[in-house]
């Protein structure tokens, strides 16, 4: 390789750190993301743990359920849960918390 070479790799390399690091709007959407599921992670691991203290015919489907979301909070970041998820935990919760 030659010294031409070298700095343009060098130089390739700094400009795609500095565009990833530099967009702002990039890292608002990262943080918004990881305060989402800190928050609802927490309450999701909660309400399996729960079911499966439990122990009913029904755990099965409705464990499966909770892993699932789970599942896609842990693999995608940009995920959010749909209203119909919010409101099948919130059946979960008040049906097992009793």
């Amino acid at each position: 390789m030659t010294e031409n070479d070298i700095k343009w790799i060098k130089k390739q390399t700094s400009n795609r750190l500095i565009d990833v690091l530099a967009d702002e709007e990039k890292i608002v959407e990262l943080k918004k993301d990881y305060k989402y599921k800190k928050s609802v992670l927490p309450r999701l691991q909660e309400l399996g743990k729960i079911i499966y203290e439990k122990a009913t015919y029904d755990i099965q489907q409705e464990s499966k359920f909770i892993r699932k979301l789970i599942n896609e909070l842990n693999d995608d970041p940009s995920y959010r849960l749909t209203s119909q998820d919010m409101t099948k935990c919130n059946e979960l919760w008040s049906k097992y918390k009793t």
